[in-house]
């Protein structure tokens, strides 16, 4: 369960930087392209909070969420992800130098500095990166 909230995560972090009608072939991304787009898209803020709506589909299961963005610019991120019947299941909280997961279904926490996230998502994220994706 911890892997499929961190997917889940990142899933609502990518959601909506690059549309299919801007790209080709959105299937074959390259990262100055994602970086290109990204700057297109930046948007000028020092808070920021917005809600979504997600569909999680691993071929097995199927499941709709629903999460919380609050961004302070330069300084943190925090996200909440909650799913039927409005039940939290996941909390992340990510400053530029700790990130940090609360899976609240498996009761599990678990914190980190920043770097776990250039490990797991196997290549180099900053955080202003990080929030021009958020913001994009």
């Amino acid at each position: 369960m911890p892997s499929k909230t961190i997917h889940l995560i990142l899933l609502l972090l990518f959601s909506g930087i690059i549309s299919a009608q801007s790209i080709p072939d959105s299937t074959q991304i390259t990262f100055d392209t994602l970086v290109y787009q990204l700057s297109a898209n930046q948007t000028v803020y020092h808070t920021l909070s917005a809600h979504a709506k997600l569909s999680w589909d691993d071929g097995t299961t199927e499941q709709d969420f629903q999460a919380t963005i609050r961004v302070k610019k330069d300084s943190l991120v925090w996200m909440s992800v909650t799913g039927p019947l409005n039940v939290e299941a996941a909390r992340v909280f990510i400053t530029p130098d700790t990130f940090q997961l609360l899976n609240k279904i498996a009761t599990e926490y678990s914190g980190h500095n920043f770097s776990y996230l250039n490990n797991w998502l196997l290549f180099p994220v900053t955080f202003p990166m990080l929030q021009q994706i958020i913001a994009g």
